[in-house]
Formats: structure tokens, C-alpha cells, sequence
């Protein structure tokens, strides 16, 4: 009976998963219009905790400069994506968490008119990747991606295929992809833990010895070798690893009910403690963010505390 209860349940999630499928982002296309981050002179560095220099259509987030206090005397500044409406305005991606920008640093596009950020010496900090294409635009949408686009609006660079620590829903990660905690609540830098999606499709948590970068034991693998895996962040908030070859292969993460994404907003994040977390707060009333999944929490404590 048992084992009869157990196969209708796996059978029930994976049915909910598959109707699920369809939620799964679709390609953007682009247009003059989405262009609303044009930088016709420098974007400077201010004295502001937060200083928004673009904001998504919605007004959901926010592109621009979040300061951090080093001491008395002294801030640092990440070039950043967050949560506009949240209570403590959150986080999505940054660009320059090992290479904070000091106060008088510029966003610009210089004469290959790729954003570049530099310091008040002119020393770059952060170059926007791309392609071999000519810049013309970025466009920060309403689902938290930040993308540069090229003359004819086609994208040569997005954050959502490069990120940080932080997933969000829509997203979708590909083989070869990894997340990287920071180092504390107000250091940016790369932290001690890691969340891999690898080259054999096992989705796996490691801690890394620093500053020698290698890789300690796994302390959390879904055991999804050799499967063509993505994880997909669906935007009704369900997290998964699935086959690209084989649909039907999945392993899920959420064990519950998300809730309707017009009722919450959703983030997943690696902490800093090594936990992979999956956050979600009220939009409206409470907006502190609240756990609803994690992964790698007891397995993590086990081999390390």
C-alpha cells in the first residue's frame, strides 16, 4: 500500500509538472521601444544609499548604484538590478561584487559604445560582454533582465544568461552555469559556495577553499548525470531540473505551492551560509521576503559544522 501511495504521488507530481510546461519562457523579441536605458553622457555615482538610473516599464526594478558602508569614512558602490517594491528594495544581480566602485566612478559607453564602468581614474571595473555587434541600447524589462542590445535590437548580452547569485522566475539556466554566493550581507565578492548546474547535468552545491578556488566535496546533487538538464524558474514561481532530450525526466524542487504570481513575487538565491533558498514575499502589506523551499541546508550542516 505504501509503495501503491507513493508512485500515485510521484505520478500526480509529475502530471502537475507537464501541465506546468507551457508556463516555460519563450524567446523575446525586441523593439526601439524597449530601449530605455541610453546613456547620451555618464551616469555618475552619487551619495545615495539607493540611486535608481533606470527603472523597468512596470516599475517592478530598478538599474542603477547601491551604496554599501565600508566604515565611518568610507562607502563602495555595486552597479546593480533590484526589487523596486520590496521592503528592502533586494538584490537580483550585480555587475562588479569583487570590484566595487568608489564614489566618482562612471557608468558610460565608450567608443566601442559597450557599457563600461570606471573608476574616477578611468581604471575599468565591469565591461558589459558582447558578441562582436555594436551597441546601441539596454533595456532593463519587467521580469528583471537586464539586456544589451545592438543597432538592429537583437540581444548580444543578458544578465538572466549571466548571474550572480540569484535566479528569478523566467529564467532559465544552462549547462556549464553557476551561481556564487557573496560574502555577507554587505560584501558583494565572491563567497565561499557555489551552486552548479554541470557539463554531466547534476545540479550540485559545493564550498570552495579561498583563495585557491578548488572545490570541496558536493554537499547536495540531484544525481541527474547525463541528462541534457536545464533548470527552469517557471514564471509561476515552480522550480525543476529537466531533460531537454527526454521531457518526462524531472526532478523538482518546489515540494509546494507557490502561489499565484499576481498574489507574490519569487527570487532563488545561493546565501552566503551555502543554503540555496527559494524566497517569496507578499506584493502588497508584508513585503519581507519569506522561505518557502531550501536546498543543501541539513546535508550542508552535516559535513561542515
Amino acid at each position: 500500500m505504501a509503495m501503491v501511495t507513493s508512485t500515485l504521488h510521484h505520478c500526480c507530481s509529475l502530471f502537475l509538472l507537464l501541465l506546468l510546461l507551457p508556463l516555460v519562457p519563450t524567446v523575446f523579441t525586441y523593439t526601439k521601444d524597449d530601449c530605455n536605458i541610453l546613456l547620451n553622457s555618464p551616469a555618475s555615482v552619487t551619495d545615495q544609499d539607493i540611486n535608481p538610473l533606470f527603472t523597468s516599464r512596470s516599475g517592478e526594478f530598478s538599474f542603477g548604484f547601491r551604496r554599501f558602508q565600508i566604515n565611518d569614512k568610507e562607502s563602495q558602490f555595486l552597479l546593480a538590478v533590484w526589487f523596486t517594491k520590496t521592503e528592502d528594495q533586494t538584490i537580483v544581480w550585480s555587475a562588479n561584487g569583487n570590484d566595487p566602485a568608489p564614489q566618482g566612478s562612471t557608468l558610460t559607453q565608450n567608443s566601442s559604445s559597450a557599457f563600461v564602468l570606471n573608476d574616477p581614474n578611468g581604471n575599468e571595473l565591469w565591461k558589459a560582454p558582447g558578441n562582436g555587434s555594436k551597441s546601441s541600447c539596454a533595456a532593463i524589462l519587467d521580469n528583471g533582465n537586464l539586456v544589451i542590445l545592438d543597432e538592429q535590437y537583437n540581444s548580444i548580452w543578458e544578465s538572466f544568461k549571466e548571474p550572480t547569485d540569484t535566479i528569478l522566475p523566467g529564467q532559465i539556466l544552462s549547462m556549464n552555469t553557476t551561481l556564487r554566493s557573496h560574502q555577507s550581507i554587505t560584501n558583494y565578492s565572491y563567497g565561499r559556495f557555489q551552486l552548479s548546474l554541470q557539463l554531466d547535468g547534476n545540479l550540485v552545491l559545493y564550498s570552495v577553499n579561498m583563495p585557491s578556488e578548488v572545490l570541496n566535496h558536493a554537499y547536495f546533487a540531484t544525481m541527474t548525470m547525463f541528462w541534457e538538464s536545464q533548470l527552469i524558474f517557471t514564471e509561476a514561481g515552480y522550480m525543476y531540473v529537466q531533460d531537454a532530450n527526454k521531457s518526462t525526466n524531472i526532478f523538482n524542487l518546489t515540494q509546494q505551492d507557490p502561489g499565484s504570481k499576481d498574489s507574490f513575487y519569487h527570487m532563488a538565491r545561493i546565501d552566503y551560509d551555502g543554503v540555496f533558498r527559494i524566497y517569496k514575499p507578499k506584493t502588497a502589506g508584508h513585503k519581507l521576503w519569506k522561505l518557502s523551499f531550501n536546498m543543501g541546508s541539513s546535508a550542508r550542516h552535516s559535513w561542515y559544522y
